[in-house]
């Protein structure tokens, strides 16, 4: 999906329009240091590490969500669920970075295919048929379709949930002040994608936390199929979407730093 300059502004603030999800920390960030980061993306990487730069652990979790089959309604009981488990992985760690702030339980939109959807995050940031998160009301829509199934459901719960994370810790603000200043089409699109690149990354971590099966799961259903690739999508490749789950998940909260890594990583 291409998008203009404005519309690509729009959807940073809204929080990258997307399907298929970063981060955690608590870390000591007088101690953090920037290394080989792009001169334009300094300010959002220190903020990213934050959560990226740590070694620190998560609280063991038993994530038991309703069984998702059935209708929406028990679909979104199941994202709320899901939803839960990731506040009681997160909270700690991002409450203690916020200072006295608390991270908020984000609210789930759930939306059949064929469904109408009133407007949720502005015009130009509401993309029929896309889950995507809002910051500006907290909510996370999901549309969901005759062929979801319980993995598609947590991928984009982790990825949107990883949104949430973004923009509590200041990541999605800052990138957004940042799009807003920048003239050149091509390097908005970047931001965008490496801005999605960590909530994939992110929502590796997550899933492997909290639902273990199915984020192993998802690295062998990947295995089997990769589509093409379009360099001109706010996302990275479907490829490349993979490679930073499966980063994520089999190597943790350290291996997300997106803004370092190289541009063939992140399209």
């Amino acid at each position: 999906m291409s998008w203009t300059r404005k519309e690509i502004a729009i959807i940073v603030t809204a929080t990258a329009v997307g399907l298929v999800v970063v981060l955690v920390v608590g870390v000591n960030l007088a101690a953090s240091v920037v290394k080989r980061v792009l001169p334009s993306y300094e300010a959002v990487a220190e903020t990213s590490q934050r959560l990226t730069d740590t070694d620190m652990q998560f609280p063991e979790i038993d994530c038991t969500p309703v069984d998702w089959r059935g209708d929406i309604t028990r679909q979104k009981r199941y994202a709320e669920g899901v939803m839960a488990c990731l506040d009681e992985m997160w909270s700690p760690t991002v409450d203690r970075e916020l200072r006295g702030g608390n991270l908020v339980t984000p609210h789930v939109d759930m939306r059949l295919e064929g469904d109408d959807a009133p407007i949720l995050c502005g015009e130009g940031a509401d993309v029929y048929g896309i889950s995507f998160y809002c910051p500006r009301n907290q909510t996370i829509r999901i549309w969901t379709y005759d062929s979801f199934n319980e993995l598609d459901l947590v991928r984009v719960a982790t990825h949107e949930y990883g949104h949430h994370l973004q923009e509590a810790m200041g990541i999605e603000s800052q990138l957004s002040s940042l799009a807003a200043r920048e003239n050149d089409h091509r390097e908005v699109m970047l931001m965008t994608q490496r801005l999605e690149a960590q909530a994939e990354c992110l929502s590796g971590v997550s899933a492997n936390h909290i639902l273990p099966y199915l984020a192993e799961l998802s690295v062998q259903e990947d295995d089997i199929d990769i589509p093409g690739e379009d360099p001109e999508d706010t996302h990275p490749s479907q490829a490349n979407n993979r490679m930073w789950f499966n980063r994520g998940m089999q190597e943790g909260l350290s291996s997300c730093d997106t803004w370092n890594a190289p541009e063939s990583e992140i399209r």
